[in-house]
């Protein structure tokens, strides 16, 4: 069977012939030629040679495929990968790094040589979860239309409101890559104009 070294035939001369022994290392047959010591008297009743055959390896994993972690948080680092054949280069396929549940195909491919393996193994990458930095805020009432003002970040963006009247408003932050991150709680913050204490401008007098 093939090993992925030379290999020789060992067959033995005799008292009658001597064998030429052949080395091969693919998958193949060789011939292995006899020669009579003595053919003046001597004579082959048949073949004079054999087949010396080397024959295809079945590859089998000598360090099976296993990622160093299978669950991890996006943005975290990347499992690697520890794998190897008895013969043949191993591939896969590229490690994910966005969230969800990925599989990774791990493969060795097959020649005249020996068999090609595969093994597929699964990760699992959880989305990142965002703390909204943003809190409640207000402003009093002065009769013209007021907005919030909160500001978009690098991991979402924010839809300020406008109000004139005293009331409540809700402001909205939306995730920019909801692929890969989650809200930690609420996605949005209370905008409140408050009820104005009234005052004179001009203080009533008597002329």
């Amino acid at each position: 069977v093939y090993n992925g070294t030379e290999q020789t035939s060992a067959y033995e001369d005799t008292e009658l012939y001597t064998v030429a022994n052949v080395k091969g290392t693919n998958v193949g047959n060789y011939t292995v030629n006899f020669t009579l010591k003595d053919s003046a008297n001597y004579e082959w009743a048949g073949a004079s040679s054999v087949t010396f055959a080397i024959t295809k390896a079945t590859n089998v994993w000598t360090t099976a495929p296993t990622l160093t972690k299978t669950e991890w948080t996006y943005g975290d680092t990347a499992a690697t990968l520890n794998a190897i054949a008895q013969f043949g280069t191993v591939d896969y396929t590229a490690i994910p790094t966005t969230a969800g549940t990925h599989t990774i195909v791990v493969t060795v491919a097959g020649n005249d040589n020996y068999t090609g393996l595969e093994e597929t193994l699964t990760v699992t990458i959880a989305k990142q979860k965002v703390t909204l930095n943003a809190t409640n805020s207000s402003v009093v009432y002065n009769g013209t239309e007021q907005t919030s003002a909160y500001e978009d970040t690098e991991l979402y963006t924010v839809a300020n409101v406008k109000g004139t009247n005293v009331g409540n408003y809700t402001v909205n932050f939306t995730l920019k890559d909801t692929d890969n991150y989650e809200w930690d709680g609420d996605s949005f913050v209370t905008f409140a104009i408050t009820k104005a204490t009234n005052k004179w401008t001009t203080v009533p007098a008597l002329d």
